[in-house]
């Protein structure tokens, strides 16, 4: 999308980013303008709809996984 200022280096960064977007609205409306102007580049391209769908098909089934197993394992009495 060509859009770099809503990408962070690193986890402090995101935060700023994250802030800035929450706290600066002329930033976020301008941010938000640029990505609904590029968005088709996401959901025109087939191949990354077939990302998507790649990448929400594995955490789909990383979760049913986790999910077999429980929460918390319970203290082993003695």
């Amino acid at each position: 999308m060509g859009i770099r200022e809503g990408i962070a280096a690193d986890a402090p960064d995101y935060v700023d980013v994250a802030v800035r977007i929450g706290t600066d609205r002329a930033f976020a409306e301008a941010l938000r303008g640029r990505i609904l102007t590029n968005n088709a580049v996401l959901f025109e391209d087939r191949r990354v709809v077939l990302e998507f769908e790649r990448f929400f098909s594995e955490a789909m089934d990383s979760a049913a996984v986790n999910r077999s197993e429980p929460a918390h394992r319970p203290a082993v009495q003695t």
